[in-house]
């Protein structure tokens, strides 16, 4: 007993390590431990509340998609890769193919994630993508019609999120148009009723007619890509992080074309409404933003130069 009493004395009267003390307090106090960073102007990450993390893509890192591209924003990755498949188009739509969004959060992607589980946060993430992608018809699904009301292509466009430090969606959208923007459509072949890509297993039967028979690249007709700002206290922090979304008591998601046109626009809802102010604000940011992206596509992607300043 007297000598478990000394060892605590012992403990309670050594140093914590300040890293240790600040790590504790940013544990159990975080909107103390933010706002003490806000205070002094900058973020815990070291930014300053109007500024956006550092963005990155890498193409074609799947070697066995038909196309693929990794994006990063600070340490938020999303890994998009396209998988090409025949189907027989739907009926109300026989001359254009379809594109199928999943988006997969990796269970140690963050705190909240769970192995083997789909997220709601996934779904949500997934529909997002699909409604921006579709607001400005960015892909052609047209282009995708093999034979018209027989055999058309529907791409399968899987997002993981392999790190989510917030603007998960951001990323995954960027991750998005990279890898659509890549996506080669394989060449097919009429023989004997049947059309085929890549191995006879592939083949499916369909009437004579005419489709392409030579490989190319899917065409996209627009870009889509969007910026976040979240809001807290009277602050409003671009592009925040996971532990920043936490906190946050309103948040708004602008994406924008290539027109500079706004076509989604998501508030997910929290303790504080936005008013006008805020929503011209949020637009003004993302098309700041959306300059930046889109020169990643340009410089690195092929993509021609916007047209708007």
């Amino acid at each position: 007993m007297a000598s478990n009493a000394a060892e605590a004395n012992v403990l309670a009267s050594a140093e914590v390590p300040e890293a240790l003390e600040a790590e504790a307090f940013r544990t159990i106090y975080p909107k103390q431990f933010f706002q003490r960073f806000l205070d002094g102007g900058f973020r815990p990450d070291g930014r300053e509340t109007a500024a956006w993390r550092d963005a990155s893509l890498g193409a074609r890192v799947v070697a066995n998609a038909d196309g693929s591209c990794l994006s990063k924003l600070g340490n938020t990755s999303v890994l998009a890769g396209v998988k090409l498949e025949v189907m027989v188009p739907d009926v109300d739509l026989p001359d254009r193919g379809k594109l199928v969004v999943h988006v997969n959060m990796a269970g140690t992607c963050s705190s909240e994630t769970r192995p083997g589980k789909t997220s709601d946060k996934a779904q949500d993430v997934a529909a997002d993508v699909v409604s921006a992608i579709n607001a400005c018809d960015a892909v052609d699904l047209t282009q995708m019609c093999i034979v018209k009301g027989q055999a058309a292509w529907v791409a399968y466009l899987d997002l993981y999120c392999l790190e989510d430090d917030g603007s998960v969606f951001d990323a995954s959208l960027l991750a998005a148009m990279g890898a659509l923007h890549l996506t080669e459509l394989p060449a097919v072949r009429l023989d004997k009723g049947m059309v085929s890509y890549a191995t006879d297993e592939d083949a499916m039967e369909v009437d004579e007619g005419s489709f392409r028979t030579s490989q190319c690249r899917l065409k996209v007709d627009d870009v889509v890509l969007s910026g976040t700002v979240g809001f807290y206290h009277g602050h409003k922090l671009f592009d925040p992080t996971h532990e920043e979304e936490l906190l946050l008591e309103s948040s708004a998601t602008v994406a924008l074309n290539e027109a500079g046109k706004v076509v989604f626009f998501r508030v997910p809802g929290g303790s504080i409404e936005l008013d006008e102010v805020d929503v011209l604000g949020c637009i003004e940011a993302a098309r700041r933003r959306y300059r930046a992206l889109h020169a990643l596509l340009e410089t690195d992607l092929g993509r021609p130069p916007l047209q708007w300043e």
